[in-house]
């Protein structure tokens, strides 16, 4: 919800909205978010509640960190030779070059209340043929991997990772 409020604030500094406008929508957001939470398929192992990132792979890194620059306003949150992340509102996109043929390498779900070792479990129990891992990242931060039905790679994490 704090997101929602940053949106709304910056809409109306900016004077896309009204003082009335962001009032109204202020009253809403309780409803809203309260809404949103009920549309959760009841038997999921866990709750999604951000598309952190996705992986690419690209021919070019700079034309690509151009390209989703002017069509998203993506900002620079890390850049490396061969790799740029680049932030979109709650999100970010890496996109990295290399010999791989361009692609999405993979994408990372935030769930609620993520602990590693209790996932890890739950995964392997509910999906055992995903080969599902934790892993400690470069942040120190745990995450699952495991390949989905078509073997792309997918990535749970906390939901605060790199934002």
């Amino acid at each position: 919800m704090i997101n929602e409020i940053d949106r709304l604030l910056v809409q109306y500094d900016r004077g896309a909205i009204g003082r009335r406008e962001l009032l109204a929508a202020l009253l809403l957001l309780p409803a809203l978010e309260q809404s949103t939470a009920a549309q959760v398929t009841p038997d999921a192992t866990f709750r999604g509640v951000v598309l952190n990132h996705v992986t690419v792979s690209v021919s070019n890194v700079a034309a690509s960190k151009a390209f989703y620059q002017k069509l998203f306003g993506a900002v620079v949150q890390k850049e490396l030779p061969n790799q740029v992340d680049l932030r979109i509102g709650d999100s970010f996109i890496t996109v990295l070059g290399g010999t791989a043929p361009p692609t999405i390498m993979h994408f990372c779900v935030g769930v609620e209340q993520f602990n590693g070792e209790a996932a890890l479990a739950r995964l392997q129990r509910a999906f055992p043929g995903t080969n599902p891992r934790l892993v400690t990242n470069e942040l120190k931060q745990q995450q699952i991997i495991l390949k989905d039905a078509d073997g792309i790679t997918v990535e749970i994490s906390d939901p605060k990772y790199r934002l």
